[in-house]
């Protein structure tokens, strides 16, 4: 399956029951019925740490950095990312991403939900 750039499909995070995560979605395999991964392109916006949005899932999620700088939060650690790291987890640990700096971050991330 092919998925060019001009058919992608754009959702913001109330697709995921998250409105106010700051979290835009870019599904980039919305065609394939009975996948396996869900991968996206995700912009993450630039939010203060009081107002972050922890929530977790059943199964694994991948992301890599592709632009801008990331936060990754867990309840007991965080984590900064640049544009070239990568972060692989179990993601029903509760979890939250903000963009850092003065621009919003960008990353690919593939979920891969336990059914």
């Amino acid at each position: 399956m092919v998925i060019r750039r001009d058919e992608s499909k754009v959702l913001d995070s109330r697709y995921f029951g998250r409105e106010e995560s700051g979290y835009y979605y870019e599904a980039l395999a919305y065609k394939k019925s009975r996948k396996h991964m869900e991968p996206f392109l995700v912009e993450f916006k630039r939010k203060e740490t009081e107002r972050l949005s922890y929530f977790s899932h059943e199964g694994e999620e991948f992301l890599y950095v592709l632009q801008g700088k990331l936060e990754f939060r867990t309840e007991e650690q965080q984590y900064a990312l640049d544009p070239g790291d990568s972060l692989y987890f179990e993601s029903s640990i509760p979890h939250a991403y903000r963009a850092l700096g003065k621009k919003n971050a960008k990353a690919l991330t593939v979920v891969y939900p336990l059914r």
